[in-house]
């Protein structure tokens, strides 16, 4: 991204920033309509405030700063132009995609973390509330001895299992919680047997798995024989009502970077997992890219 651009979306700044940011805007964005949306949102700003000598002195200038946060991430984003174009839509006509968006970066970094192939966790990241997964309702099954994940995460899955049971549906627990050592001694025993291009798509390197964040459970079999079970079918029509959302959908295998795991949960929390639906069509990484290139903008 052009530094000016970066620059200008950080300052508290002066009247010149509001002034030059549609020519700067023109010169660095490569989405047209983006483009065009972020410089009317400008003149409305000094159309609305006339030109003030400080930000501050605007009725709201937070607000009016994270939209352009938001069009320059997203003229400087992969996403499809419908996903782009509705959030754009919901810039123009309301404050709803920017007051979702900080009321779910207010909360735990853990919940929307991006971790993926190109941003890693630390060797020595624990989470400090990890509990065995052991069923307080009876509502799940563990399919593996010592499985673990965060409490933050189990509460929410026990009670995702009994409205499941009560729908005739058991749960079954494969994986959960991975630290660094674990991710690393699975990913190379992956590398052994089937060479690094193959275990890149089906397993991720050690720093680089959501399950280090002690947020994900993967359910049955662990191959996508189970995306032709009832537990599958139950989970894609209910998991997001638990805050929980599938990491690695079928045919996004160039976007996540991995084959398609029908059995990969992630909980990302009641707000979050919303937010991905209603903005980012369902698609978990898209929505936690966008996040990420936000708040680091």
């Amino acid at each position: 991204m052009n530094l000016k651009v970066q620059q200008l979306a950080k300052l508290p700044g002066y009247s010149i920033t509001l002034l030059f940011l549609p020519f700067f805007l023109s010169c660095t964005l490569s989405n047209i309509y983006v483009q065009s949306v972020a410089n009317n949102i400008v003149s409305e700003i000094i159309f609305n405030n006339g030109i003030p000598e400080k930000f501050e002195e605007l009725e709201e200038p937070a607000e009016d700063i994270h939209k352009i946060r938001a069009l320059i991430v997203l003229a400087n984003s992969k996403l499809p132009q419908s996903i782009s174009r509705n959030i754009i839509e919901h810039l123009e006509n309301s404050r709803d995609f920017i007051d979702e968006l900080f009321v779910i970066t207010a909360q735990e970094h853990s919940l929307w973390r991006l971790v993926d192939k190109n941003h890693s966790l630390d060797s020595d990241f624990f989470p400090d509330d990890i509990v065995p997964l052991r069923s307080k309702s009876n509502s799940y099954l563990v399919n593996w001895p010592d499985l673990s994940l965060r409490s933050l995460a189990e509460v929410p899955l026990d009670e995702m299992a009994v409205a499941a049971r009560k729908d005739g549906i058991i749960l079954g627990v494969t994986s959960g919680f991975r630290t660094y050592t674990h991710q690393a001694e699975s990913f190379a025993r992956r590398v052994r047997t089937m060479g690094l291009a193959t275990a890149e798509m089906l397993s991720a390197r050690a720093g680089h798995s959501q399950h280090q964040l002690g947020l994900v459970v993967d359910f049955g079999c662990l191959t996508n024989a189970f995306a032709r079970t009832p537990e599958y079918a139950w989970l894609a029509a209910n998991a997001s009502r638990f805050g929980f959302s599938l990491s690695y959908p079928r045919g996004y295998e160039q976007v996540t970077g991995y084959n398609w795991e029908s059995w990969h949960y992630r909980y990302v929390g009641l707000e979050l997992v919303a937010f991905i639906e209603k903005y980012f069509d369902g698609i978990q990484q898209y929505a936690l890219e966008f996040i990420h290139d936000f708040v680091n903008l």
